[in-house]
Parts: structure tokens; sequence; C-alpha cells
């Protein structure tokens, strides 16, 4: 996560989403409070991951499936 921040430093958002491991995005956070300020995870429902993929975003963090329901994100959209 940090080497991916850093691969482009005009950028400084991590997008996520609500159905990502709680520890994954614990771990996020925490990276965020050890940045600068100006840092920030954003982290939309799954349907609206693609929708938040914008300009200021460095870094996309997904599990292709939720491990929770099953469902699966359209790993090709993301990218």
């Amino acid at each position: 996560m940090a080497s991916g921040l850093a691969m482009v430093p005009d950028r400084r958002v991590t997008l996520s989403d609500s159905g990502n491991f709680p520890t994954d995005l614990y771990m996020v956070e925490g990276l965020m409070n050890l940045k600068d300020k100006g840092y920030e995870l954003r982290i939309p429902e799954p349907e609206d991951v693609v929708a938040g993929i914008t300009e200021d975003v460095a870094v996309v963090m997904l599990t292709e499936v939720d491990y929770r329901t099953g469902r699966k994100h359209d790993m090709k959209a993301v990218i």
C-alpha cells in the first residue's frame, strides 16, 4: 500500500469497499495516520467502486470475492 501511494505522490486517495476484510481496512487507516496530512481512505458500497475511481485515486484495494456474501467484483471493469 505504501509503495503504491509512493508511485503517484500527487494522488492521495486509497479506494476500497465496505465489503472488504475489516483488517485490511484497519491496516490502511493505520497507514493514513502515519502519512502526512491529506491522505484519505474512501470506502463506498461495492456497487459504487468503479464510479469512485477518480483522478485523485492512487490505489484501489479490493478483494475480488466478498467473503460474507460471495458477490464478485467485475475486475475487468475496475482496470
